[in-house]
């Protein structure tokens, strides 16, 4: 079963009066479309998560936010597919937003996408950046020192 965390309600209670619907009804159709995910804060917003991100939504001034992981994979509702995050736009109505049942199918895919193991359009991070190639000099010193030293030595 999924979680609800309280700093989430904190940040849809302190939104702007506009926004707090808008947030509200993102919120339910994400765990509609997902039971199972997990909220959390991070970078100041609220965040959803199963097996991976799944989405995020922010309030501003004068507009919301609402981006799914995947626009590969979750394709167009109104926002921009085949990036790395489908995007919605700027929200500032609930008329904006997609439909209930269309949202949690949005939601729903993302999650499948992300229990399978479907790589993003972004690409797979597994773990970080690959390695550096360290050259092996092991062998031939450098006699560049014994030039620069003498180099920079005073003359009296």
């Amino acid at each position: 079963m999924g979680s609800r965390d309280s700093r989430v309600d904190a940040y849809i209670a302190t939104a702007a009066p506009f926004a707090r619907p808008i947030l509200a009804y993102l919120r339910s159709a994400i765990h509609g479309g997902c039971p199972a995910v997990v909220e959390t804060i991070k970078w100041g917003h609220p965040h959803f998560e199963r097996k991976g991100a799944l989405c995020s939504m922010a309030a501003f001034k004068a507009h919301c936010v609402f981006e799914l992981r995947d626009g590969k994979v979750a394709g167009a509702a109104g926002g921009e597919a085949g990036k790395a995050m489908l995007r919605l736009g700027r929200i500032t109505r609930m008329s904006d937003l997609p439909k209930d049942t269309e949202l949690k199918a949005l939601v729903k895919k993302v999650a499948a996408a992300n229990a399978s193991g479907v790589e993003s359009a972004r690409g797979a991070s597994p773990g970080g950046p690959p390695p550096i190639a360290v050259p092996d000099d092991s062998g031939t010193p450098h006699d560049d020192s014994a030039v620069s030293v003498e180099r920079n030595t005073p003359q009296n």
